[in-house]
C-alpha cells in the first residue's frame, strides 16, 4: 500500500515548505535533546544505531552528522564506517532530497570526499514510512526528532485503519506522533534512549491513556521539559510542546523542568548537564536562563496524567501524595466528582436547617467557600433522598422530606420555609 501525507492539515502559521505535519525544530532544543539521550561525539557513535524517525529536511539530522563526523575523528575512525550508524526517515521525497543535499555539504565541509558524501546521504536518509518500515532495521541506540503533527481525522482513512492495528496506544482521536511514540520506544534496545519534542496534550488527556500505561509498564521517564511558552520552533505552532526523554530502563529519578521565553536566547551551551545539575541540587548549580526545574523520585503509575507544566506544583503534589491519603478513598468512603449533580439544585440545596428532617440533610462545601485556600463553609446543606446501601428512604418516615417535591416550589423560594438557593457550581464532596 502507498501512504502519503502531502497536503494534509497542518499547524498554522507554517511556511510554504512545512507541509506533513512537520513544524523545524531550533538548533539549541536540537542539541538539549542530542545531550539528554547521550548522542555526544565523546562516545563512539560510530558503534551505535541512531534513528531520526520524521527528517524533515534535517534539522535534526545535520547536527547528529556533525556529532557523528567528530566522534570518528576522536576514535580513529573513517566516517565511511558509520554508513549503520545512522537513519533518517522520511516520507516526502523533495524534503527527503534536500535533507541529502544538506547531508552532503555538511560532510564535505567536514573534508569528506564527494563519493563518500554521496554513498552515506543516501544511505542515511530513507524516503518511505518509519511507522510501517522500522522493524526491518536493527534495535536502536537513539531514536530522536520532532514527529509530524497530524490529527487522524485529517490522515486517509485506509491509512488510519493500518495504524490502529499496528499500534495499540492510538486509541480516541489520537494524534499521529501517539504511534511515533509508540514505535519508537519499540524499537529501541536495552538501555536505548527516545528523545522528541511534540505536543504534550498526550500526557494529560483520554487519547494518551494506553500511551502512558505503556510507557509506565515498560520504560523509564527520564526528562520532561514543558515549552509552551518557549521559542522552540522556527514558526508558530498551535501544539503545547514539551520535550520528552523516555529510556529502555528501569524507573528512576526523573527532571521536571518548564522552559520560559527567553529559554535558549543566551546562547549557552550544555543546558542539559547544567538543568541535570540544577535539578538534582549540585551544590553551585545555577538554573539555566528562562528555565524552572525540580528532581521527583518516582513517576507517575499505570495511565495516571503527567502533570508537568509546573515543576513547582509537581513538587507539592509529589510531597502530598506521599504524605497523605487520597480523597478518593474506600476507607473513607470518599468520591471526588466533577460537582453535585442533583438536576434541580433549588430543590435539593439549601441554607436551611429545618427544611426536612437532620438525618436527611449533608453539610455542603460549595466551589466559592474554598477561594481564598481555606474551607470556610456557608452554611450550605444537600438534601438527602438515599440511604447507605443505596436505596431511596420510605417517605413514610420523613413527612418534611414528603412535602419536598418539584411543584412546591414558588417564584425563588420553597413553600416549606426554606429559601431556594441558585444554581452555582459545586464542590463535588460533603461534610462530614
Amino acid at each position: 500500500m502507498q501512504l502519503s501525507f502531502v497536503d494534509l492539515a497542518v499547524p498554522v502559521d507554517t511556511a510554504p515548505r512545512e507541509k506533513n505535519g512537520v513544524v523545524y525544530t531550533r538548533p539549541w532544543v536540537v542539541d538539549l535533546i542530542l545531550d539528554f539521550v547521550g548522542y555526544l561525539d565523546t562516545e563512539d557513535l560510530a558503534s551505535r544505531f541512531a534513528v531520526e524517525p520524521a527528517a524533515g529536511e534535517g534539522a535534526f539530522l545535520i547536527p547528529m552528522v556533525r556529532r557523528l563526523a567528530a566522534s570518528c575523528k576522536r576514535y580513529g575512525r573513517s566516517i565511511a564506517e558509520a554508513s549503520g550508524s545512522l537513519r533518517a526517515y522520511e516520507l516526502d521525497e523533495s524534503s527527503a532530497r534536500i535533507a541529502r543535499a544538506s547531508v552532503v555539504s555538511t560532510l564535505l565541509d567536514l573534508g569528506t570526499s564527494r563519493n563518500v558524501a554521496d554513498e552515506l546521504a543516501l544511505t542515511w536518509v530513507s524516503v518511505g514510512d518509519y511507522l510501517l518500515t522500522w522493524p526491518q532495521s536493527p534495535p536502536a541506540d537513539f531514536v530522536v526528532g520532532n514527529p509530524p503533527y497530524i490529527r487522524l481525522e485529517d490522515v486517509p482513512e485506509a491509512v488510519t485503519t493500518v495504524y490502529r492495528k499496528l499500534y495499540r496506544t492510538m486509541v480516541g482521536r489520537a494524534d499521529i506522533y501517539i504511534a511515533f511514540f509508540e514505535a519508537a520506544l519499540k524499537h529501541l534496545k536495552p538501555g536505548g534512549a527516545c528523545g522528541f519534542i511534540c505536543a504534550d496534550r498526550w500526557m494529560l488527556n483520554h487519547y494518551g491513556t494506553e500511551l502512558r500505561r505503556f510507557v509506565s509498564a515498560n520504560f523509564g521517564v527520564e526528562a520532561v521539559i514543558e515549552m509552551h511558552r518557549a521559542d522552540a520552533f522556527h514558526t508558530q505552532v498551535s501544539a503545547y510542546p514539551a520535550v520528552t526523554i523516555i529510556r529502555k530502563a528501569a524507573q528512576g529519578p526523573a527532571m521536571v523542568a518548564s522552559a520560559g521565553a527567553d529559554a535558549g536566547c543566551d546562547g549557552s551551551t550544555g543546558l542539559a548537564k547544567s538543568l541535570q545539575a540544577a535539578a538534582s541540587g549540585a551544590a553551585g548549580a545555577p538554573v539555566p536562563k528562562g528555565f524552572r526545574t525540580t528532581l521527583v523520585e518516582g513517576w507517575f503509575r499505570d495511565g495516571d496524567p503527567w502533570p508537568c507544566v509546573s515543576p513547582d506544583r509537581l513538587v507539592l503534589l509529589k510531597r502530598l501524595e506521599a504524605q497523605f491519603s487520597p480523597l478518593e478513598n474506600p476507607t473513607t468512603a470518599t468520591r471526588v466528582s466533577i460537582g453535585v449533580a442533583t438536576g434541580a439544585d433549588g430543590v435539593f440545596v439549601t441554607r436551611d436547617p429545618t427544611l426536612v428532617e437532620p438525618s436527611r440533610l449533608l453539610p455542603l462545601a460549595m466551589a466559592s467557600d474554598t477561594r481564598d485556600g481555606s474551607l470556610r463553609w456557608s452554611g450550605h446543606y444537600l438534601v438527602d433522598p438515599w440511604e447507605v446501601g443505596g436505596h431511596l428512604v420510605d417517605l413514610r418516615e420523613y413527612p418534611r422530606l414528603r412535602g419536598l417535591t418539584v411543584t412546591s416550589l414558588v417564584s425563588g423560594t420553597s413553600r416549606f420555609g426554606g429559601p431556594i438557593v441558585g444554581i452555582e457550581p459545586l464542590i463535588g464532596f460533603t461534610i462530614n
